[in-house]
C-alpha cells in the first residue's frame, strides 16, 4: 500500500485528518505492530508519554525538509540515524518487546507522510515566525510585532525582602499578597511556602510537607491561600495560618476526570466563590467548581483554535466575571464568560506565563518567553512594559507569576534566577522601552551528543 493510500485509510478509519502529530504517530505505531501487540490499558498508559516524546523528536526532524505536506518528503540518512539512536533510548524506557524498532521506523515514515505542514499565520495572525521549529503539536516560536512599546516607570529594589540567615533559595514559582499587604512566596526549595510582612521582614514558613513541585499561588478575598502543585497534581486551599481547608485532585495521581488534574498550573475565583483551575500541562482545559469544591463544568482541549489551549498556564477573573486564560504556548490570552463561552483573544502580546488583574481592570502579565512585565488595558492594548532577559537585578529568566502590594509594588517570581524580585513604582515614563523582543530566550535545546549517548552499553540518560 502506498503512503498516500495508507494515509487515506488511516484518516477514514480513525478520523485523524486534524489529529496532532503525536496522536497520529501513536496510532501508526499500534497499527504497525498489529492488534496482537496491543497492550493492556495500564500498559498503554505507561507507554504513551515516551511514545509522544519520540513523536515530538520525529516531527522536528521531518519539518526540516521542504514540502512536508507532500507524500514524498525527505528524510536524510543522518536524520534516520539520529532517529534510530533516540528510538532505542525511548524503547529502553518503554520496556516492551512489542514495540520493536522495525515497527517504529515505518511509523516514523508514516508520520512524515501524513502530517500536514502547520500554518503559522493561522495560529498567530499578528506574529511572524522564527527559524526554530517548535515541539510536535505546538506553535512556532513567536516574534514580537515590530515597533516599541512605552516604558513603565518601575525600578528594582534588590534588598526589600529580608531573608533569615538559614534561608535556602530555589526556583521561584509563585507569589501572592494578602489584604493586609503580607507577601507569600512559593518556591521549589524548602521552605516552599513562606510569609513576609508588608516591610519585607520574614514572618514564618507554612505547609511543610504539603508540596512536591510548587507552581501557582493565589489568595482569595478571605485571605485563604490556594496552591497549585504540578508535581503531585493537587490544588490546596489553606487557611491564613497554613491549615488545609480543601483538597482538589488526588496526590500523585494525574489523569483526566471531573475530580482529577494532570499538572495543574493556576487557580482563580468568581464573584460567588466559584473556583477556576487551569489544568494546564497534562489536560489543556479549564475546570470550574463551586465554592465547596463540587465540579460544575470544564472546557478546552489541546489545540490552537479559539477555545483550545497549548498549555493554559494562568487564569484570572475580572470584575465582570470574564475568565482570562494565559494560553502560554499559543502566545495569546483568551477571554471567556463564566460558563466557558469564547469571547475574544488577544495576540501579539508575548507569552502569558502569569496574569494579574488590578482594581482598574488592567491586566498585568509576566511574559516568561520574552522575559518582561507587560501591562494591558481592558481592551488588550499594551500600555507599557519593563524588564529584559538576563541575570542581573531587574532582568528575568522565565518571569513566571507576579503580585502587587497595596502601595503598588510589584513582586515577580523569577524562575531560573532563583529569586523573587521587588519593583517600586516611579514617575510615569514618557519614553519607550529599551528592550524590543526578537526571539525567545532560555528556551529550546538539542539532545546532547556526547559520550553517554554514543558509548555502547552505557545506561540511557535520565529524563
Amino acid at each position: 500500500m502506498s503512503p498516500s493510500s495508507f494515509c487515506s485509510h488511516l484518516h477514514s478509519r480513525f478520523r485523524t485528518t486534524n489529529a496532532e502529530a503525536s496522536d497520529l504517530f501513536f496510532i501508526g505505531v499500534l497499527l504497525a505492530t498489529g492488534s496482537r501487540y496491543l497492550p493492556t490499558s495500564s500498559g498503554l498508559s505507561r507507554m504513551r508519554d515516551p511514545i509522544q516524546d519520540l513523536a515530538a523528536r520525529v516531527r522536528r526532524l521531518a519539518l526540516k525538509g521542504p514540502e512536508v505536506h507532500d507524500f514524498a518528503p525527505p528524510l536524510s540518512e543522518r536524520s534516520v540515524i539520529a532517529f534510530e539512536r533516540r528510538a532505542r533510548v525511548a524503547l529502553q524506557q518503554i520496556q516492551s518487546p512489542a514495540m520493536h524498532l522495525r515497527f517504529l521506523l515505518p511509523s516514523a515514515a508514516l508520520l512524515v507522510a501524513c502530517t500536514p505542514a502547520p500554518s503559522a499565520t493561522a495560529l498567530h495572525p499578528s506574529a511572524t515566525v522564527s527559524g526554530d521549529v517548535a515541539d510536535a503539536g505546538g506553535p512556532p516560536t513567536i516574534v514580537e510585532p515590530s515597533g516599541r512599546v512605552p516604558a513603565l516607570g518601575y525600578q528594582v529594589a534588590p534588598g526589600f525582602l529580608h531573608y533569615p540567615p538559614d534561608w535556602v533559595q530555589g526556583e521561584a514559582s509563585g507569589v501572592a499578597v494578602s489584604s493586609r499587604g503580607h507577601i507569600y512566596l512559593f518556591q521549589r526549595a524548602k521552605p516552599m511556602l513562606s510569609e513576609f510582612d508588608e516591610n519585607g521582614r520574614f514572618v514564618r514558613s507554612l505547609g511543610e510537607g504539603l508540596f512536591d513541585h510548587p507552581h501557582g499561588l493565589r489568595i482569595d478575598r478571605d485571605d485563604n491561600l490556594w496552591t497549585t502543585d504540578d508535581g503531585n497534581h493537587t490544588v490546596l486551599k489553606l487557611s491564613p495560618d497554613g491549615h488545609v481547608l480543601l483538597v482538589l485532585g488526588k496526590r500523585d495521581m494525574g489523569g483526566e476526570a471531573d475530580w482529577l488534574f494532570n499538572k495543574p498550573t493556576d487557580v482563580a475565583f468568581g464573584a460567588r466563590g466559584e473556583i477556576f483551575v487551569a489544568d494546564g500541562y497534562g489536560n489543556s482545559r479549564i475546570m470550574k467548581f463551586d465554592r465547596d469544591g463540587n465540579f460544575i463544568l470544564a472546557w478546552g482541549r489541546y489545540g490552537s483554535a479559539p477555545g483550545q489551549f497549548v498549555l493554559p498556564h494562568s487564569v484570572a477573573v475580572d470584575r465582570g466575571g470574564r475568565v482570562y486564560v494565559g494560553d502560554r504556548e499559543n502566545g495569546r490570552i483568551q477571554l471567556f464568560d463564566g460558563d466557558g463561552k469564547f469571547l475574544e483573544q488577544w495576540t501579539g502580546i508575548g507569552y502569558p506565563y502569569g496574569l494579574l488583574i488590578t482594581a482598574d481592570q488592567h491586566v498585568w502579565m509576566a511574559d516568561g518567553g520574552f522575559d518582561r512585565i507587560v501591562e494591558l488595558d481592558p481592551a488588550g492594548k499594551i500600555v507599557g512594559a519593563f524588564g529584559a532577559p538576563g541575570r542581573t537585578p531587574g532582568q528575568f529568566a522565565w518571569a513566571h507569576f507576579l503580585a502587587v502590594t497595596p502601595d503598588r509594588k510589584l513582586i515577580v517570581a523569577d524562575v531560573l534566577n532563583w529569586r523573587f524580585q521587588v519593583f517600586t513604582p516611579g514617575a510615569p515614563s514618557a519614553g519607550v522601552a529599551d528592550y524590543v523582543p526578537t526571539r525567545r530566550m532560555f528556551y529550546g535545546f538539542r539532545e546532547s551528543d556526547g559520550f553517554i549517548n554514543r558509548a555502547a552499553g552505557w545506561p540511557a540518560p535520565a529524563r
